[in-house]
């Protein structure tokens, strides 16, 4: 669950697509910073870790990183995270046509599921995928019109009551700003959960021998999930702004531009990882992968994305056996990046 990344209504001036190039660009705020007045998500949702560096970026994130990496969270999110995923490939295994869309069925569900037990919101799974979808369509419309939809400001005051009827708190933050950071949670947690899980099905399903691979042997399944990451990272780019003059991968990065690091390209630098088109769930150095980013604003939730798309698989290869796709789509998007059906078959 990495910070969501910069939505804004710029031209993109560089693009950063090497290994190092990309992780110089993540670890150095002070040179590519995230707060800056052009950054549209903060109008929607507040200030929040997505939208500050420094000492109020410490303020936003760390009482959060500790909730979702304490052992507590941890405990849960394991009993949470196999429970949903039994229960929604229970589901599916009872539909009579033996067919399923497995992005509407399951990978969505898992993943506001398992976010609404984790934050402990308590709302309707319906209400909670409503209301960030239309969080998400409001930064949408901003970045592209220059205007707010009234339908992302209802979202976001109903998001707001949930986490106070939930009585949500993150340190010393404000009623504001936790759920302003709730939202932020909310969306690593299930856009790209959901992209991540979907995207480890299309590569196993799209390559037999690996799927069976995977499962004959377990280990065979946590090289796929990291290969699946490097390959098709759920969130593709991050933006940042240059603050000073500067040069990256040779090219002179004017101040104040728009920066654009390139995740889906820097894993796949042949520099980094030999043959990098290939899915191959038994490379060595897969986990090297950007996907979670790097520096300070890096996945808070790396553990949960990796455990629900584990639990997603099993229940499925446990309860449906072995599935094969019939209808599809590579991953596709601009920054989030997953298929748009996954529909399979089971006899």
């Amino acid at each position: 669950m990495p910070d969501a990344p910069h939505c804004n209504s710029d031209a993109v001036d560089y693009v950063i697509k090497s290994y190092r190039g990309c992780e110089t660009v993540m670890r150095n705020p002070e040179t590519f910073t995230v707060d800056d007045p052009r950054f549209t998500t903060g109008v929607i949702v507040g200030e929040s870790m997505l939208s500050t560096d420094g000492p109020r970026h410490t303020h936003h994130r760390v009482p959060w990183a500790t909730l979702l990496r304490s052992h507590e969270t941890r405990r849960r999110a394991t009993e949470s995270i196999d429970h949903l995923a039994g229960k929604l490939v229970h589901g599916i295994a009872g539909l009579t046509t033996r067919t399923a869309d497995l992005r509407t069925s399951l990978t969505g569900p898992l993943a506001v599921g398992v976010m609404n037990e984790i934050l402990g919101l308590g709302a309707d799974p319906t209400d909670l995928w409503d209301w960030y979808q239309h969080i998400v369509a409001g930064v949408t419309a901003l970045t592209e019109h220059g205007d707010v939809p009234e339908s992302a400001v209802d979202a976001m005051r109903r998001l707001s009551h949930a986490v106070d009827a939930a009585d949500l708190r993150a340190g010393n933050q404000t009623r504001g700003e936790v759920a302003s950071n709730a939202a932020v949670v909310l969306f690593g947690g299930i856009e790209t959960v959901d992209g991540s899980i979907a995207n480890l099905f299309w590569h196993l399903l799209t390559n037999p021998t690996a799927y069976e691979d995977c499962l004959a042997r377990p280990s065979a399944l946590d090289g796929a999930i990291e290969e699946s990451l490097r390959l098709e990272p759920a969130a593709s780019r991050v933006d940042r702004y240059a603050t000073e003059a500067t040069t990256v991968d040779g090219m002179e990065i004017s101040r104040g531009a728009l920066v654009v690091a390139s995740i889906r390209d820097a894993n796949r630098d042949p520099t980094v990882f030999a043959d990098p088109d290939r899915f191959d769930p038994f490379r060595a150095n897969a986990s090297r992968h950007l996907a979670f980013a790097r520096g300070p604003h890096a996945c808070i939730g790396p553990h949960l994305a990796r455990a629900e798309a584990r639990a997603g698989f099993d229940a499925v290869t446990q309860r449906l056996g072995r599935v094969e796709l019939i209808s599809t789509s590579p991953p596709v998007g601009v920054v989030f990046r997953k298929p748009e059906e996954l529909v399979v078959r089971w006899s």
